[in-house]
C-alpha cells in the first residue's frame, strides 16, 4: 500500500498541536487529509495556528471524534469546505511549540526544541531516518539537496526546503486538489455483465 504524501505543515506541525494520531484512525483508513499553515480566504487565525482538513465520511464514531476535537483546549473553531465533503478544524499550536512554530515558517528545522523534534518524530509521518537528517542537517542530505540544486550551500543552511505556499495554504489550488483526491472513480458493468 502506497504511504500518503503530507504537507510539510502537516509533518513537522501537526504533532505540535498536542492531538492524539490514533483518534483520527477509522475502519477504513485515516479522517485526517492533510495540515495547512492558514486558509487564503480567512484572515483571522493566522498566527500559531494549524488548519486540520478531516474527511467528514459519517460512520458511526463521527460524532464522538469531532466532540474530541471541538473539546480540545487548542481548538478554535471548524467549518466545512468542498460541499461538507471536509472539514477544516483549526488549532493553536500548544504554548511550548510558539518559537518552533516560527522556525517552521523560517525553514529552521535543525532549530526546533528537542521537545518539538520528540514529538515529530514520535508521530512518524516520515521514517525517523529522514527527520534525523533533516533535524541534525546531515552531510548526507546536505549532498543531496546541493547536487539537486546543482549548488554549493553555505555550511550553516538548513538541508531541507521552506514551505511553499502553492502548497502549505488552502487556496484554489490547493482545494482543487483535495476535490480531485475525493473523487471516487465510477465503476461501471463492462460488456460481460449484460
Amino acid at each position: 500500500m502506497e504511504k500518503k504524501e503530507y504537507t510539510k505543515t502537516t509533518t513537522f506541525l501537526f504533532p505540535l498541536l498536542g492531538l492524539s494520531l490514533i483518534s483520527f484512525n477509522r475502519k477504513n483508513g485515516s479522517r485526517l487529509v492533510d495540515c495547512f499553515i492558514y486558509d487564503i480566504k480567512i484572515k483571522k487565525y493566522r498566527d500559531s495556528c494549524v488548519f486540520v482538513v478531516v474527511d467528514n465520511y459519517q460512520d458511526v464514531e463521527f460524532g464522538e471524534f469531532e466532540k474530541e476535537l471541538e473539546a480540545h483546549s487548542n481548538f478554535e473553531t471548524a467549518y466545512d469546505i468542498l460541499n461538507g465533503k471536509y472539514s477544516v478544524k483549526v488549532f493553536r499550536v500548544l504554548d511550548e511549540f510558539k518559537e518552533d512554530y516560527a522556525r517552521f515558517l523560517n525553514g529552521k528545522y535543525s532549530e526546533f526544541t528537542e521537545e518539538a523534534k520528540d514529538e515529530v518524530i514520535k508521530l512518524g509521518f516520515k521514517g525517523e531516518n529522514f527527520f534525523n537528517h533533516i533535524f541534525t542537517k546531515s552531510p548526507e542530505a546536505r549532498k543531496i539537496l546541493e547536487d539537486s540544486l546543482g549548488i554549493e550551500l553555505p555550511k550553516k543552511a538548513e538541508v531541507y526546503g521552506i514551505y511553499s505556499t502553492d502548497k502549505e495554504v488552502l487556496n484554489v489550488k490547493t482545494l482543487k486538489n483535495l476535490e480531485s483526491k475525493s473523487k471516487k472513480k465510477n465503476i461501471t458493468p463492462n460488456e460481460e455483465f449484460d
